[in-house]
């Protein structure tokens, strides 16, 4: 009897064992399993996080080429709003100056080769061109229809008086 109580008990003892280890087998492949799952499921969320850090990154170099741009255009804007400002002044001024009218008036000396003239072109009864040469010369060129002389009064060789 004791022997069978013995081996029983040993029995029982070597099915305990036989299910544990069986437990043990099972959750050690369901552990891989879950390890497995976390594996791709990590993998996943590092293609997934790459993916947006590349899309951030697009967005960030975009950004910053619009930023230089719109900086460009802005200094551009600057510049043009800074001559409208210039030229804007400058028209008022002339306008002011022209409702105030004209306050300059020439001197005699300066209003004098105008009344020869007649305001535009050659005074009347002269030469085209200036006349060097010498006195005698130039008193015959006049006469030769206004032909100047082409010798210079020193190198003339008419004695003067």
């Amino acid at each position: 009897m004791r022997s069978e109580h013995i081996l029983v008990y040993f029995n029982y003892l070597n099915e305990a064992c036989a299910k544990t280890i069986n437990d043990l087998r099972q959750t050690r492949t369901d552990l891989a399993a879950q390890k497995r799952e976390q594996q791709q499921k990590q993998q996943q969320q590092q293609q997934t996080l790459q993916s947006a850090r590349g899309a951030c990154q697009k967005t960030l170099i975009g950004l910053n080429s619009s930023i230089s741009e719109d900086k460009q255009r802005l200094a551009e804007l600057h510049q043009n709003e800074v001559r409208l400002r210039d030229t804007i002044a400058r028209t008022s001024r002339s306008a002011r100056t022209k409702s105030r009218g004209s306050t300059y008036k020439p001197s005699e000396s300066k209003r004098a080769p105008f009344a020869l003239t007649g305001g535009l072109g050659h005074p009347a009864e002269q030469d085209l061109w200036p006349m060097w040469g010498c006195a005698r010369c130039t008193a015959l060129a006049a006469n030769l229809n206004r032909v100047n002389c082409a010798i210079k009064a020193s190198d003339c060789g008419v004695i003067r008086q």
